[in-house]
């Protein structure tokens, strides 16, 4: 590997880290949604430690290893999304529902 695709590799996975940090912060996670980050955050420094120490013949079998742990818990994480957003999208619907008989209602008083 050129040491060009090792540092792009590497601005990317401290990206991803900076990311996953940032929305640790964040109030309001629930528990399976903490434990996904903090599984991400985990590996995602174990490819850190990979790109920045060894040499990547010797690891390109693990770094293979954790990147498809990588896109497992990314599946995983979209599929999250996807429930939330139907849900978001049946409040949304609700919302506006709701929003109809308060106007009709308005008109009538």
């Amino acid at each position: 590997m050129a040491n060009t695709e090792r540092i792009n590799a590497l601005k990317q996975v401290h990206e991803a880290e900076d990311s996953v940090t940032n929305t640790l912060k964040k109030p309001g996670l629930t528990a399976p949604q903490r434990r996904i980050l903090d599984e991400l955050s985990d590996i995602l420094k174990e490819i850190d430690k990979l790109l920045l120490l060894n040499e990547l013949n010797d690891s390109i079998e693990e770094l293979e290893g954790k990147s498809k742990k990588l896109k497992a818990i990314n599946k995983r994480i979209k599929k999250q999304i996807e429930n939330l957003e139907e849900v978001a999208d049946k409040v949304e619907k609700a919302a506006k529902a709701i929003d109809a008989i308060v106007k009709a209602f308005g008109a009538l008083g």
